[in-house]
C-alpha cells in the first residue's frame, strides 16, 4: 500500500524516459473510491496535464512512470522535409497505446502552394522519417491527396 505523500512531489517520468513534471494532484472517484489519474505541473506558463491512472505504469521511489507519452509533448514543435526545409508544425497529435495514430500538420503561408493552397494536411507514421524535438518527413514524401 502506498500513500498519497508517497505520490505527491514526485516526478512523472513518459514511456521515453522524458521528465514531464510534477505530480501535484490525485484524482478521486468518489462513488468507487478509486484514483482516476493525476495531474502534473510541467513548469512555468504550461497547463498542467491530465494523466487518466490507466497510463500510469508504475509507482516508483522517486518518479511515477507513464505508459504512454502524452499527445502535448509534441503540439507545436517544428516540421521539416528530408531536405531540411520548414514547411509548419503540427497541429494536433493522436497518439494510441504506444502507436502513432495520426498527426496534423499546420502549414506555413509560404509553403501553401506547394501544398494546394491548404492550411492543413494530415500524416501517419509511415511518412514520419523522425520524431523527437522535431518531425522529419520521409525523402520521397509526397502530398496528400484530400481536403
Amino acid at each position: 500500500m502506498i500513500t498519497s505523500d508517497e505520490i505527491l512531489g514526485k516526478e512523472a517520468i513518459d514511456s521515453e524516459g522524458d521528465f514531464l513534471g510534477i505530480v501535484m494532484k490525485l484524482h478521486l472517484d468518489p462513488v468507487h473510491k478509486t484514483i482516476l489519474g493525476i495531474s502534473i505541473d510541467p513548469g512555468l506558463w504550461k497547463p498542467d496535464l491530465y494523466i487518466g491512472i490507466d497510463f500510469v505504469k508504475q509507482f516508483g521511489v522517486d518518479a511515477i512512470f507513464l505508459s504512454t507519452i502524452p499527445d502535448s509533448k509534441y503540439k507545436s514543435i517544428p516540421v521539416f522535409t528530408y531536405e531540411g526545409k520548414k514547411i509548419g508544425s503540427i497541429l494536433n497529435i493522436s497518439i494510441g497505446k504506444n502507436k502513432l495514430r495520426e498527426i496534423k500538420i499546420q502549414i506555413n503561408p509560404k509553403w501553401r502552394n506547394f501544398f494546394r493552397s491548404r492550411q492543413t494536411f494530415s500524416l501517419t507514421d509511415s511518412s514520419i522519417h523522425e520524431l523527437g524535438h522535431s518531425l522529419v518527413l520521409k525523402k520521397n514524401f509526397q502530398i496528400p491527396d484530400g481536403k
